[in-house]
């Protein structure tokens, strides 16, 4: 009998979807990386010491992967992924399967800025099919998704395939053939929390279409995930899955904060009195306010009702956990400084050029802040922080982004100053723990993301 009960389990292959963005990302053609991607989860769930966890699960279709390809954004990690597995316990009174579904790969320009944060737009659910829905009509009002999580869960329908059959062809054959009830429970992680309600509701619109039957009782288990769409979607999904979703948050972790406005407005606070709210702080929530704003709808998390569990400060978090990190808050620095500067919609390169400016300036700064007994004074960070600003400056004028050369290095100089960067990295990386490692001890789950780290690294 497995150590881990359903829900553990559950959550554990939840995480496995993230086989190829997680520890080792893997980087290449789309060929390449669901190859690798095979291989390392097939070395997951065969592996013992996993199996004692979690019991013996087989991989019956997947793990599918997308990569996206134009408008600039050509990508060479996975943008998407999903594989199923199938319980090997043949004892039970049904057939158990579990469909795991990514979360946003750190290196995935279209899981952060196409699924993660188009918020600004929405689409009528359309049945199911947001995605054939006028993208045009941000108006008529009823159940409304947001513009990512409809594009997110058109890739998982349409444009995802394993042994040539899509995610529906593979169900239809389950239950056409299935001698006894089944059991599907869909999960997924932050990009994925959102994505995999979103998905089984669609799976529910669209019975019809590979379970005519009604042989398959679905349930969900989002984990950390943001408002797939607005408040009828919400209640029209409690109605439907509502008793049999089990939703995973920490009122602490900033994803399932958003994109409801209340929620939004309260990560503004998360960890006073240890970090105050700061130019960078505030400009980093009201961009997010304002992406909501934009969208003309009241975003409402499904299972509103469920509440997170407690999380607390972690002093022992680290500014920044790693290189890949320091990363992910370069990129966010560049879009709050184009975003204040009034430049919206930037073109991917140009946040890129702006990424690579500030990058070294986060790396000198951590680096020199975390090598002496006292903080560093404003005056110090400040002579750090010029040479950076006069780059950034260049660029854009370069791109003829900026007419005010003045005005605007001044606004930057405001928004980055003194502590500013050095706060705002400490307020990303409590969220970061929030969001991942949090969940993970609350689940009780260390051993088995422990034992996957190492196959994975070794893979």
């Amino acid at each position: 009998m497995p150590q881990y009960n359903n829900q553990q389990q559950i959550f554990c292959l939840n995480f496995a979807s993230n086989v190829s963005a997680l520890y080792s990302p893997l980087f290449g053609s789309q060929s390449y990386i669901q190859e690798r991607a095979t291989e390392r989860l097939l070395a997951v769930l065969s592996d013992s010491e996993v199996q004692k966890l979690i019991g013996e699960w087989e991989v019956v279709w997947g793990p599918a992967i997308y990569q996206y390809d134009g408008q600039g954004l050509d990508s060479n990690v996975a943008d998407s992924a999903m594989f199923i597995a199938k319980s090997k316990d043949i004892a039970g009174e049904c057939d158990r399967y579990v469909i795991g579904i990514a979360g946003t790969n750190t290196y995935s320009w279209h899981g952060w800025f196409v699924q993660d944060f188009w918020v600004s737009q929405t689409r009528l659910w359309n049945y199911g099919q947001p995605w054939n829905s006028d993208p045009n009509d941000q108006t008529t009002p009823g159940m409304r998704v947001a513009a990512g999580t409809t594009t997110g869960i058109r890739i998982l329908f349409e444009e995802m395939q394993s042994d040539q059959k899509s995610v529906l062809d593979y169900l239809k054959d389950v239950t056409s053939s299935a001698s006894k009830p089944i059991s599907i429970a869909i999960c997924g992680h932050s990009l994925g929390g959102a994505l995999s309600p979103t998905f089984a509701l669609s799976l529910v619109a669209r019975r019809s279409e590979w379970d005519p039957e009604g042989k398959t009782v679905i349930s969900v288990s989002p984990s950390a995930g943001a408002t797939p769409g607005n408040q009828e979607f919400a209640e029209y999904y409690d109605l439907k899955l509502g008793g049999t979703t089990d939703r995973i948050w920490t009122n602490l972790d900033f994803v399932p904060n958003g994109w409801a406005q209340d929620t939004l407005e309260y990560a503004r606070t998360f960890y006073v009195p240890y970090i105050q709210p700061n130019a960078l702080i505030n400009a980093f929530i009201d961009w997010c306010l304002e992406m909501s704003n934009k969208s003309g709808v009241e975003y409402k998390h499904i299972r509103s009702q469920q509440d997170g569990f407690p999380g607390e400060y972690n002093p022992d978090v680290p500014n920044a956990f790693t290189g890949l990190f320091v990363n992910i808050l370069s990129k966010q620095l560049a879009k709050l400084i184009l975003y204040s500067l009034g430049i919206e919609n930037p073109p991917p390169y140009l946040i890129d050029a702006l990424s690579d400016i500030i990058k070294p300036l986060i790396e000198e700064l951590i680096e020199k802040s975390q090598s002496g007994k006292s903080a560093l004074p404003d005056r110090q960070i400040n002579k750090i922080v010029e040479p950076y600003v006069e780059k950034i400056i260049e660029k854009l004028q370069t791109e003829k982004l900026i007419s005010n050369i003045k005005g605007s290095k001044n606004h930057i100089n405001l928004l980055i100053k003194g502590q500013n960067i050095l706060e705002f990295t400490k307020y990303l990386s409590q969220a970061f723990y929030h969001h991942v490692d949090a969940c993970i001890e609350y689940m009780g789950t260390t051993e088995f993301i422990e034992r996957m780290k190492v196959i994975i690294e070794a893979s």
